[in-house]
């Protein structure tokens, strides 16, 4: 009898081209590059990523980044937590996000952002001299059935 090591279910999409977020409403980030996926979770483009295979609690993580504006808030939003910024003059604003979720099969993780500076802006990928995407989703599970 062999030992079968299992992964457990990850996956993380990220953002490698602008997307342009309209003023004053939630939209979510359609995420066209996969970075990694060890469960089939997430095949781009696309806003989710779909719990393929175990129920339990995950780690959920996101960031976006705005090109620079000094007007308004950014924000982010996950299905289980929400987080803002003010704008920053001078620079391009970022909004990070964590939880845990207990995600059952099925069930799909996406990030909603938000803005009001006033006109589109756009959100960001892996430019504006940052080493790695600026715009990303994560979910890695973490315990459970």
């Amino acid at each position: 009898m062999g030992f079968e090591k299992k992964l457990r279910p990850t996956a993380r999409a990220y953002l490698a081209a602008y997307q342009s977020i309209p003023n004053a409403t939630w939209t979510n980030i359609i995420f066209d590059t996969e970075e990694w996926d060890t469960d089939g979770m997430f095949t781009p483009p696309s806003s989710v990523i779909t719990i393929k295979r175990l129920s339990g609690y995950y780690l959920i993580q996101g960031s976006v980044g705005f090109v620079a504006n000094s007007v308004g808030i950014r924000a982010a939003n996950l299905p289980v937590a929400y987080n803002y910024a003010p704008a920053l003059s001078g620079g391009p604003t970022a909004v990070q996000i964590h939880s845990i979720y207990y995600f059952t099969v099925g069930q799909t993780a996406d990030l909603e952002v938000l803005q009001n500076s006033g006109a589109a802006l756009n959100a960001i990928g892996p430019d504006l001299g940052a080493p790695n995407p600026v715009t990303w989703l994560s979910i890695t599970h973490l315990t459970g059935r």
